[in-house]
Parts: C-alpha cells; structure tokens; sequence
C-alpha cells in the first residue's frame, strides 16, 4: 500500500515510477489497462511518431511487419517483445510510406490522430 513518502519513486533502478499529486500515491505503466478492455491503444503506442511502440496481437504484429518487408530479429526478440532489424540508411521513409492506408503506423494514420495526445493516468 502507497504510503505517498516516495520512497520507492528514488529506489527504483528503471526511473518509471510515477507519482500522482492529486491522489498522492505511486504510480508505475499498466498498459493503460483501462484503454485497452477498452479497445483503444496504450497511449505510448498511440502517439509515437516513429512507430518505435506498436501494440497487439503478436501474430498480427508478426504479420504487419512481414507485409512491410520487415525482417525480425530473433536474438534479441523475447515472448512478449518483437524487435525488427534495422533499415539500410535512406529508407527509413520508403517503409513507413507502404503502410496500407488507414493502417496504424503510417503517415495518414498519425494525421487522423494528431491533436489527440493525452497522458497516460493511473
């Protein structure tokens, strides 16, 4: 139980504990559990730009990322995460630009949703 001293907020090792001022309690990610039973993304994967935080199925990911072109990094991919190799240089956008339309995680999907940036809360 969070006693709100912040005492843990100054041990953690990762820095990813957060304290909520108004509720005066420590806080670290869930997931945006409350959005996902929802059906909406986690906000971290909702609003990076680079598409470096995607969320899902894995097997949906696997395939998006093989509809891409992309090729998986198997050493460094675990259960739960998917890591894929890096691009030659200068084909950073070629990529990102063969999204299908309307998809998450192109261009025209990030326009639909800009504006819409919120911050993550307990």
């Amino acid at each position: 139980m969070c006693t709100g001293s912040r005492a843990c907020i100054e041990a953690c090792p990762y820095g990813v504990i957060q304290f909520d001022a108004v509720r005066r309690k420590a806080h670290k990610c869930d997931l945006c559990h409350d959005r996902v039973v929802a059906g909406e993304l986690p906000v971290c994967a909702e609003v990076c730009m680079t598409d470096a935080i995607t969320f899902g199925e894995k097997e949906m990911l696997l395939q998006k990322a093989r509809d891409l072109g992309r090729e998986i990094d198997r050493k460094k991919s675990a259960m739960s995460i998917i890591y894929l190799k890096p691009l030659p240089k200068n084909t950073l956008a070629r990529a990102s630009s063969r999204a299908a339309p309307g998809s998450s995680g192109g261009p025209a999907a990030r326009a639909a949703g800009a504006g819409r940036r919120r911050r993550c809360s307990p």
